[in-house]
């Protein structure tokens, strides 16, 4: 199931960035999520700046990140789809912030995260598709371990997935890694981050209709939000 689903996603994002432009109206693309966003506000740029972004895709969140940096940052961008991480670096280019937006193929899993390398870090809808939960939490711990005193972590994970067919209304299994339910995923974040100051930790309901495998399909969920900064000492 995780591999199915593993490559489902992939074709999904594949064709969405082949066919789409950032920030094209009509799509899940056409801005930055806001909540997203409203997290770059606690932030305060210095000249040795590094951010990552995980589940980049073609820069819908980094873009305008580097340019809420400025130059001397870095964002580093990790996505699995080679045509992402393609299309990420011809859009820095475009936005003028090339120098600062770094790019690379892999799983974000297997990322290696160097220990206190980052201040920033940023996942929308991408850290919730590590396909177990002893996993996820051992990622999340990784990526504590590579933030700096004071640094900032801010999530959107989709939990209580529905799927269904809107032809003919029949109730789907999402095909997803694993499907988070939204209880859990809160009391699992109170957890790992009891020692960080979390100013923010709420959940907003998510509605969504897309088309998969020639299906249209109305995908139901619970997003929830994190905003936490690392104690600095």
């Amino acid at each position: 199931m995780s591999e199915r689903a593993r490559e489902s996603e992939r074709a999904y994002h594949e064709g969405l960035y082949i066919n789409h432009e950032l920030y094209e109206p009509g799509t899940w693309l056409h801005q930055p999520a806001p909540y997203a966003i409203q997290s770059f506000e606690r932030i305060t740029p210095h000249a040795a700046f590094r951010a990552l972004d995980l589940g980049s895709g073609v820069g819908r969140h980094s873009i305008p990140l580097a340019k809420h940096l400025g130059p001397g940052s870095q964002v580093v961008c990790v996505d699995i789809v080679d045509t992402a991480i393609e299309k990420l670096r011809d859009n820095a280019r475009t936005y003028g912030v090339e120098k600062e937006v770094t790019g690379i193929v892999g799983d974000v899993e297997e990322f290696p995260i160097e220990s206190q390398g980052f201040d920033f870090i940023l996942s929308v809808s991408c850290i919730e598709h590590i396909p177990t939960k002893p996993r996820l939490e051992q990622f999340i711990r990784r990526l504590q371990e590579g933030t700096r005193p004071g640094g900032t972590h801010c999530f959107m994970m989709i939990t209580n997935n529905t799927w269904l067919d809107i032809l003919s209304g029949e109730s789907l299994e999402p095909l997803l890694e694993q499907n988070l339910v939204s209880t859990e995923s809160i009391n699992m974040l109170e957890s790992l981050y009891k020692d960080w100051q979390v100013h923010d930790l709420s959940t907003a309901l998510w509605e969504s209709v897309q088309s998969m495998g020639g299906r249209e399909i109305k995908m139901r969920s619970t997003s929830v939000r994190f905003t936490g900064q690392k104690p600095l000492v």
